[in-house]
């Protein structure tokens, strides 16, 4: 039933099952990702033993965590670097055989043993001597599709250059054809323009003259209107400067009274706001004086650090513990003889 399966055209992501330390994964992957023709393989191995007891079960778990991205990959590949009969005994399990026949992608082997075939080989799609032949096989697909691709286009261009040229040859017999026909109805309309053209020349004529002397009329009546509303927009103009004149002067007046009130205003704001913001900064430098660590040592006080840290309780220190105190001119370091806590009755 695998062999049935149709190859990708392009396998190019392969899921491989074999050991990780076995020579023939090696020269797989080398002669893969070395090709000469630059093709780019995505693979994943699945690790799997290749002899033993066990080996038909560890590959079968394989394939069973490849289905699970049966979508993902396009073949899987099972190699090892060959080995004695006995070695090999495993690819003759009839339970791996099955799980080869029933897997949803083509199984490709090369287990590296040339005189005999296994099982394995059998049902798989397609066996291979050697895992180096593996890599060779999948190579030599791609190529093979890069051939056809290369062959589709030169085809393609094929086609489109015979149907340019039947094109091309249709255009030409149809610009031959319709040349005398385009021809004689451009000289059709030629005449028809022609004529047309003297009877609006005519026609444009008499127009001119007809408008000419109305238009000589309208403008003595236009200039006799024009001189009037002139002569009564002036005088209105006239009486509209005076207004806004007197209208002005005492805006601007008014306008000087309320911005010196208003300069006052800003003035004593302005004073208030000062004072209140640097009497506000004196008490915050009051303050951080008052904070200020170097000013508590000098009213004779210190800062004991143990461990890098300064100590906030007895709980923290050990008898033995050394201890490193800070005063204001210096630093010394104790240690620890004696602890005594403090009763809680002294401390209220």
């Amino acid at each position: 039933m695998n062999k049935d399966l149709e190859l990708p055209m392009v396998p190019q992501k392969v899921a491989v099952i074999s050991s990780s330390t076995a020579a023939g994964y090696q020269d797989f992957q080398n002669q893969l990702n070395n090709n000469a023709y630059g093709y780019r393989f995505y693979t994943h191995l699945f690790p799997a033993l290749m002899q033993g007891n066990q080996a038909s079960e560890s590959i079968i778990a394989a394939l069973e965590h490849i289905y699970l991205y049966e979508d993902f990959f396009d073949v899987v590949v099972i190699i090892r670097g060959g080995g004695s009969q006995l070695d090999l005994s495993c690819f003759d399990d009839y339970e791996l055989a099955f799980h080869i026949t029933q897997f949803p992608l083509p199984v490709l082997t090369g287990i590296g043993h040339e005189k005999d075939d296994t099982i394995s080989d059998m049902v798989a799609h397609t066996r291979m001597k050697t895992p180096t032949a593996v890599a060779e096989f999948l190579v030599a697909g791609v190529m093979q599709f890069e051939v056809h691709l290369d062959e589709l286009q030169q085809e393609f261009v094929n086609s489109v250059e015979d149907i340019l040229a039947e094109s091309r040859q249709r255009l030409d017999n149809a610009v031959k054809t319709l040349k005398p026909v385009v021809q004689q109805l451009l000289f059709n309309r030629q005449k028809k323009l022609s004529r047309y053209v003297w009877q609006m020349e005519s026609s444009v004529s008499e127009i001119l003259r007809s408008n000419e002397y109305r238009l000589s009329r309208k403008k003595d009546e236009i200039k006799e209107l024009s001189g009037r509303l002139i002569h009564d927009k002036r005088y209105r103009l006239d009486e509209y400067h005076h207004f806004i004149s007197r209208a002005s002067a005492h805006q601007l007046e008014e306008g000087k009274l309320r911005m010196n009130a208003l300069l006052e205003k800003l003035k004593r704001q302005s004073k208030s706001r000062f004072f209140a913001e640097r009497n506000h900064l004196l008490l915050a430098e009051k303050r951080r004086e008052l904070l200020d660590p170097l000013n508590i040592l000098k009213r004779g006080y210190s800062i004991t650090y143990h461990s890098g840290k300064a100590l906030k309780e007895i709980a923290q220190l050990q008898e033995g513990d050394e201890v490193r105190t800070m005063l204001v001119d210096g630093t010394f370091t104790s240690r620890v003889i004696e602890k005594t806590k403090e009763s809680k009755r002294n401390k209220s």
